[in-house]
């Protein structure tokens, strides 16, 4: 019986080392993420962004989605134009893109400005069918605003 209950508490043992190792294995492989769509977006231009006090501020914009920034020109402007875009495969899984307006520094950028665009609230609203480029200005934090141009171009399924 002694033995029994042995070979029981080893086997248990193994088991749950077996599902530890299936466990920290799971955590340290990344979900294959899910594309729903491409996103594009165009920085078209930024009103009332403040910089330095004593010259106009050295400005671009970062877009940061699924752990990649992707970064515009630099413009010498309160006002800037940019007219850049950029695209972004939309996935499942993630739905905030982040903008950033930054002042380009020497020693180090700094955040002038940001909006947190939900990208499947936006999702819903634009038709999905064919890539249809709807307009709209975002309030940034702090102060001022960024006018952009985006749309959604449903991915064929293979």
């Amino acid at each position: 019986e002694e033995e029994q209950e042995e070979e029981q508490e080893q086997e248990q043992e193994q088991e749950e080392q077996q599902e530890q190792q299936q466990q920290d294995k799971e955590e340290k492989e990344e979900p294959i993420p899910c594309n729903l769509s491409k996103f594009q977006i165009t920085i078209l231009d930024a009103k009332g962004i403040k910089g330095d006090i004593l010259s106009k501020p050295d400005v671009f914009v970062t877009l940061k989605y699924n752990k990649k920034t992707l970064k515009s020109t630099t413009k010498h402007d309160h006002a800037p134009e940019w007219n850049e875009t950029f695209c972004i495969d939309v996935l499942e899984n993630e739905s905030t893109l982040v903008m950033k307006v930054m002042e380009d520094d020497m020693f180090r950028d700094d955040t002038l400005a940001s909006y947190n665009l939900n990208l499947h609230d936006i999702q819903e609203i634009v038709a999905c069918d064919s890539y249809q480029p709807q307009e709209k200005t975002f309030p940034l934090t702090n102060k001022g605003s960024i006018r952009v141009r985006y749309g959604f171009e449903k991915l064929q399924k293979e």
